[in-house]
């Protein structure tokens, strides 16, 4: 599961995915960062939090990660 955390204005809160669209335009409406599911919105992620699953990457150089891939 990947967690981002969001900011509007003063306002920060964590998401995690997968999430439902209902579940994310909630999450949103706690920070005031929606105004109706049409009007455009404009949010700032400021962290990614990658699950440990993901760790390995980091540690890889990426030759190494393009040999895995191939």
């Amino acid at each position: 599961m990947i967690k981002i955390r969001i900011r509007n204005d003063d306002h920060e809160i964590d998401i995690r995915f997968p999430i439902s669209e209902s579940e994310l335009f909630a999450k949103l409406g706690e920070i005031h960062a929606v105004e109706g599911r049409d009007a455009a919105q404009s949010v700032y992620v400021t962290e990614v939090y990658w699950p440990e699953e993901f760790s390995m990457w980091q540690k890889c150089s990426m030759s190494k990660q393009m040999k895995i891939i191939t």
